[in-house]
């Protein structure tokens, strides 16, 4: 079933439950951009400086009302990804571009094993072939919807388009989400092209009513 998942890129807890407080009641799954500084410029919580890993919480805000999706960004996730599991992680996206494909397969089956849904992404400019190892042990494949991964409000990659058509024609039953440059004007070419989870970050949080910006999105969609 299509999906709409509001994506934060928080720097501290404080501002991860004032964001998540926005879109309560409104979103099942919520994407949270954890970046490192070492594999996109941008350093988000629960990175503290590049590379390195602040205090874990106890519990992530609001954990009762949300299936939190953990976006990985980070150089090596396979030697990191057993402490995003332990927050409670529903679904973890690893980049093919972050670490060795051998090392990656390990990781999805460690978030596999810990009943948690694996994603595979890849940055406009790899080749989807680089994709394929992964495609058959994870649940869902990202595509990137701008050009410069790890920045919200960039403009859209029409490149997109033309991925997801790829990766539908050939793999049918494969669940596609697209993350970044969906907005009301984009999201019905992306849905047409076949992807169904749709990760927003600015087109929800940067218009002054993020649960009106999902219901907006959700019609535009159809």
């Amino acid at each position: 079933m299509p999906e709409i998942i509001p994506a934060l890129m928080p720097k501290t807890i404080e501002e991860l439950r004032d964001k998540l407080a926005l879109v309560r009641g409104a979103a099942r799954y919520v994407q949270l951009d954890t970046m490192d500084g070492k594999f996109v410029p941008n350093v988000s919580f629960p990175y503290e400086a590049k590379g390195k890993l602040g205090q874990m919480p106890g519990e992530l805000p609001f954990w009762e009302d949300f299936n939190f999706e953990f976006d990985l960004m980070v150089e090596h996730p396979e030697e990191t990804v057993g402490a995003f599991l332990s927050l409670g992680a529903s679904r973890i996206v690893l980049h093919a571009e972050s670490s060795e494909a051998h090392l990656l397969l390990r990781a999805i089956d460690e978030i596999r094993n810990f009943d948690c849904e694996a994603g595979i992404a890849a940055g406009n400019d790899t080749p989807l072939s680089a994709l394929e190892p992964f495609l058959y042990r994870v649940n869902f494949a990202q595509i990137m919807g701008i050009r410069r991964v790890g920045f919200q409000g960039e403009p859209f990659d029409a490149r997109a388009i033309s991925r997801i058509q790829e990766l539908r024609a050939k793999y049918p039953e494969l669940s596609i989400s697209v993350d970044g440059g969906v907005n009301l004007e984009t999201i019905s070419y992306l849905a047409e092209a076949g992807a169904d989870h749709f990760v927003v970050g600015s087109a929800v949080f940067d218009v002054g009513d993020a649960k009106g910006a999902i219901e907006a999105l959700a019609q535009a969609m159809q």
